[in-house]
């Protein structure tokens, strides 16, 4: 369903792009034990460097879908589900878990979904996301 991914609100630091866009498609690569990273921030809010991070899935054709599953390796923090990309409806919105699933109350049709992340879940040594798998159906 999921056929290419692009990062939103991406930061550069010195000439480089730091939230790893090489590792976006890790997140829908059918493969749990892979997964999409983020920098690891020294606060939840990206480090008062910016105020979000989305990921636009695009799909191969618009279709209709009634659950969200993400799977990470780092529960926490604050993600919203937006129809279409930046700017787009919130559909679902709630805390990541190791196993969030969002049960959409009626269908929704899109070309592309956007996980829209506005706080990073707590790591060992600061704040990162690690995004294993995302699933539409």
């Amino acid at each position: 369903m999921i056929d290419s991914a692009a990062l939103l609100g991406e930061l550069e630091w010195e000439g480089q792009t730091i939230d790893h866009p090489e590792a976006v498609e890790r997140a829908y690569d059918a493969d749990p034990q892979s997964f999409y990273y983020t920098t690891t921030y020294a606060r939840p809010e990206f480090g008062n460097f910016k105020k979000y991070l989305g990921m636009e899935l695009k799909l191969r054709e618009p279709a209709s879908v009634t659950k969200i599953e993400l799977l990470t390796n780092t529960p926490g923090g604050k993600v919203q589900i937006l129809r279409g990309g930046e700017g787009g409806e919130v559909v679902a919105e709630g805390a990541f878990a190791n196993t969030t699933t969002f049960e959409l109350t009626e269908p929704v049709v899109s070309d592309s979904f956007t996980i829209w992340i506005t706080e990073l879940p707590q790591v060992s040594d600061g704040f990162r996301l690690e995004l294993n798998e995302v699933v539409l159906s």
